[in-house]
């Protein structure tokens, strides 16, 4: 769950934005390079962390979380302004607890070597994969989801045996320094540090040597820290994203799908890099979603001024985006309507903007070409689905798409004319929160996956390992070729 978009770019952004006030002040380049040197020293003098080891910094991160709740509510509310206690307790505490909890029963399943079969002809040999750690990994988060990003991908990393440097966002500073203190209550000095700092800091951290670098950002930023990466080949995963839509078939009930739209939607104001960006809907049915995503609105969010439910935008800047948006698109032709069910007077200061509701939308809006990441929904319609599906191949894929149909033929068919990270059918969301589901992009939308026993590998190596029996066939292969070597290559030729 990240932001993304060449605008909607969060995290630490090396070389594309500037030093936003209020953050963490840099980190001086001794600091940094002292905290990654402290970690590959420990590396160095023990490579192979036992599993008793991982299981305890796990189990002791899940202790912590517990006792932090209430600060790391604050510290979230603090940063947004105004964020939804709910928000902060689900999206980034509940599932976090969850993936510890499923990471601490299977991972002595994922450390056991796996047997692979051998050859006949090879059998007094035998051959495993061992998942090896792959050393000291750097981790740079956003702002969105301050905890549940940051921490995340920490614990697949600890999960596969390694060493970590995280760089929370420096546009949530509380959060970051509340993540500062988590780290070192759980985890020792010489298993995860933590560094805060702005962009430029995250510049310097993404061109260290790490054995791999994960992170989660925008494409644009993206592509900044392949580039920095590939001095050094340090193997990266991207979590990216990208304009996700919502799609309703003709024939599926308006109501339930403009509810479970909005709601995903409004989640955090929008600001979730897997929230639906724009809905597509019949010509036929527009004015029925209409009155629906409306009534929806009203049921969820009678008031919003003084609705602590209903979250603030992160901070003024991508505010006036957002409101950029909706003034462009609304000088070019489209229907805005912002609802605000009890007529009140939001003030910019506040930085909660109303759900805004878009339609007559055309490509040449700012709206239809970037990522919205906010409370803002634009609303397409479509007279054939094909129509829809070749607009779709048209585009980057992004992060998910998100189908409504109760026919399970045409939803295998939309799967499979589509491409995308993930997708959810007859819902929005709920894939990424699924344990044992895989989570990540494809394309533009990023590379590499986490979560379940993806998360595992991805901060693993597999490597082959393969043990010669006291006898040994391969001999009978061995120069000067002779008549039972040559039978034998015949053989096997076969």
């Amino acid at each position: 769950m990240n932001p993304r978009g060449s605008h909607a770019s969060h995290g630490a952004l090396p070389g594309a934005l500037t030093v936003h006030a209020g953050g963490a002040p840099p980190v001086p380049d001794t600091e940094l390079d002292e905290a990654y040197a402290a970690l590959r020293r420990a590396w160095n003098r023990e490579p192979v962390v036992a599993l008793k080891r991982r299981r305890e910094a796990l189990e002791s991160l899940k202790r912590v979380l517990t006792e932090f709740t209430p600060q790391m509510i604050a510290a979230a509310n603090a940063d947004f302004g105004c964020r939804s206690a709910f928000t902060t307790k689900l999206g980034d505490i509940v599932t976090m607890q969850s993936e510890l909890g499923y990471v601490l029963r299977r991972l002595p399943r994922w450390t056991t070597p796996e047997a692979r079969r051998t050859d006949l002809h090879f059998r007094f040999g035998s051959g495993h994969v061992q998942h090896q750690a792959l050393g000291v990994v750097g981790v740079m988060a956003p702002w969105n989801y301050p905890f549940r990003l940051a921490l995340g991908p920490v614990v697949a990393a600890i999960a596969g045996g390694n060493r970590v440097l995280l760089k929370p966002s420096e546009r949530a500073p509380h959060s970051a320094d509340l993540i500062r203190r988590i780290v070192a209550a759980a985890f020792a000095a010489d298993h995860v540090r933590t560094v805060l700092g702005d962009a430029a800091l995250g510049e310097r951290l993404c061109a260290l040597p790490f054995d791999h670098l994960f992170f989660t950002g925008s494409t644009e930023v993206g592509r900044a820290v392949l580039r920095a990466a590939s001095a050094h080949l340090t193997p990266v995963t991207l979590e990216l994203g990208g304009k996700c839509p919502a799609i309703v078939e003709r024939s599926y009930p308006v109501a339930r799908a403009a509810g479970r739209v909005l709601a995903g939607k409004l989640f955090n104001a929008g600001q979730t890099c897997m929230a639906p960006d724009h809905l597509w809907v019949h010509r036929s049915r527009l004015d029925e979603v209409l009155a629906e995503l409306r009534a929806a609105c009203r049921r969820s969010y009678p008031r919003l001024g003084d609705n602590d439910d209903y979250t603030s935008i992160i901070d003024q800047r991508h505010y006036e985006r957002l409101a950029a948006l909706v003034d462009d698109a609304a000088r070019r032709g489209a229907s805005v309507e912002l609802q605000n069910p009890a007529n009140e007077l939001l003030s910019p200061a506040t930085r909660k903007l109303a759900p805004t509701l878009v339609w007559n939308v055309s490509d040449s809006m700012r709206l239809c070409q970037e990522e919205v990441f906010g409370p803002i929904l634009p609303i397409r319609v479509y007279d054939s689905m094909d129509d829809v599906l070749a607009e779709l191949r048209r585009l980057p894929a992004p992060l998910a798409l998100y189908y409504f149909d109760n026919d399970a033929r045409r939803c295998r068919d939309v799967v499979a004319r589509t491409k995308s990270g993930t997708v959810c059918v007859n819902e929005v969301m709920l894939q990424s929160i699924q344990d044992d589901l895989p989570f990540g992009g494809v394309g533009a939308s990023g590379m590499g996956k986490y979560h379940g026993p993806e998360g595992f590998r991805c901060f693993t190596h597999a490597r082959s390992v393969f043990h010669q029996g006291r006898v040994n066939g391969a001999s009978l292969l061995l120069p000067p070729y002779g008549r039972l070597a040559r039978a034998l290559v015949d053989w096997l030729q076969r």
